[in-house]
């Protein structure tokens, strides 16, 4: 289903860890948690009201290969061509052989 040669498009995908700044505050910031080569597949255009406006965001694919020694999770976002990427769902082939982030680009909740 998936070639090797298919994953052609670099990701990286990141991790929210704390931290406290030089005032003593609890601070978010986002760390790579894995780089990964990826085919993407866009899906569809999903539309939402925001503050009165009609704003559209991108939901895409990215299959990578199968990583053993790591877990990804929901709040966890992927980085793609220069735009963030919120993971909504995650799934594992149960062979082992490839993982698909199911994300989208509606990242209001996810401040750099």
């Amino acid at each position: 289903m998936n070639k090797i040669g298919e994953r052609n498009c670099f990701i990286t995908i990141e991790k929210k860890e704390n931290s406290i700044d030089e005032n003593g505050r609890e601070v978010d910031n986002w760390v790579k948690f894995a780089d990964r080569w990826a085919k993407v597949k866009p899906k569809r255009v999903n539309e939402s009201q925001q503050e009165g406006q009609t704003v559209s965001f991108f939901v895409t694919d990215f299959i990578i290969d199968y990583m053993f020694d790591r877990q990804i999770t929901a709040d966890m976002r992927v980085l793609y061509n220069g735009g963030y990427f919120v993971i909504v769902g995650h799934y594992k082939d149960p062979f082992r052989k490839y993982e698909v982030i199911t994300a989208d680009t509606n990242d209001s909740n996810y401040e750099d």
